[in-house]
This record gives C-alpha cells, sequence and structure tokens, in this order.
C-alpha cells in the first residue's frame, strides 16, 4: 500500500517542485539551514503538502540570481550578477519548462 502523504518525487520534480533534499543539493545549504530559514521567514519561498516542506525550481533560481555575490562581473537579463556556471546548470535543468 502506498503512502499518499507523501507526494511522489518523480512527479513533483516533472510539475517543478522539490523536495528539501533536493533543495539543499541545489543550494548548497544543509537541511539545518534551510529549517532555520523558514522558521526566520527567510530563504526562498517553499509550501507544504501536508508535512512534507516542497521548494518551486522557480522560486530556487529567483532566490539564487537574487543572493548571487557581483564576483563573475556578468549581468543577467534582471541586471542581477550571474555566476556562468549556475545560469548553464538552470537552463539545461529547465529545458523545455515554461
Amino acid at each position: 500500500m502506498t503512502d499518499r502523504s507523501t507526494p511522489d518525487p518523480r512527479v513533483a520534480t516533472r510539475l517543478g517542485w522539490v523536495g528539501v533534499p533536493e533543495a539543499c543539493r541545489l543550494l548548497g545549504k544543509s537541511h539545518f539551514t534551510l529549517q532555520r530559514w523558514r522558521s526566520e521567514g527567510k530563504g526562498p519561498r517553499h509550501s507544504k503538502n501536508g508535512h512534507t516542506v516542497i521548494y518551486r525550481l522557480k522560486d530556487l533560481e529567483l532566490w539564487l540570481e537574487k543572493n548571487l555575490s557581483p564576483a563573475s562581473g556578468e549581468m543577467s537579463e534582471t541586471g542581477s550578477p550571474v555566476d556562468s556556471a549556475e545560469s548553464d546548470w538552470w537552463k539545461k535543468h529547465n529545458e523545455g519548462r515554461s
């Protein structure tokens, strides 16, 4: 019998949502940091499906762009500094998504 309270991660990812472990990997932060940010009202936007915290990929991307340091000097279309390696990853990861 399948536990219906836990969403299938493959479906969530196809729909543009990821769980905490994937968000941690994408942001390079621990789950403790993300948990603290949520309790403090900081960090990327999130939602809950029952007791499961989920993040929209687009919100993670926006948060990353907003919080990048201007080390590379490259600017995005919005005028925000962009790390080209991170930008290339997002382009590849989100191909075909609107």
